[in-house]
């Protein structure tokens, strides 16, 4: 499925919907005391194919994937292109 993020327009129009003057004011019912303040020092974002990749490299780290294994009774992972997805979402299909 295609990430389409909503534009400054659409979150007023569902904020508005919903009776809310911010995204903050969805959260006001949780406690302050329990809400996550804490910095994420998170990295910079992959495009697709380089985080395949890097995913695949810690994969490899796993000794047991090297392993026979006959769990599954046959089931393995398929690989579909992403364009198998939107071709789904068309009517004709």
């Amino acid at each position: 499925m295609r990430y389409l993020p909503h534009t400054p327009e659409e979150i007023a129009s569902m904020l508005d919907a919903c009776g809310l003057a911010s995204v903050d004011d969805l959260f006001a019912s949780i406690p302050q005391a329990v809400r996550d303040k804490a910095h994420l020092s998170l990295e910079p974002a992959l495009d697709e194919t380089t985080l395949m990749r890097h995913v695949s490299e810690l994969a490899d780290k796993n000794a047991a994937s090297r392993m026979v294994s006959f769990l599954g009774a046959g089931a393995y992972d398929h690989v579909f292109p992403q364009a198998a997805d939107q071709l789904l979402l068309r009517s004709e299909f």
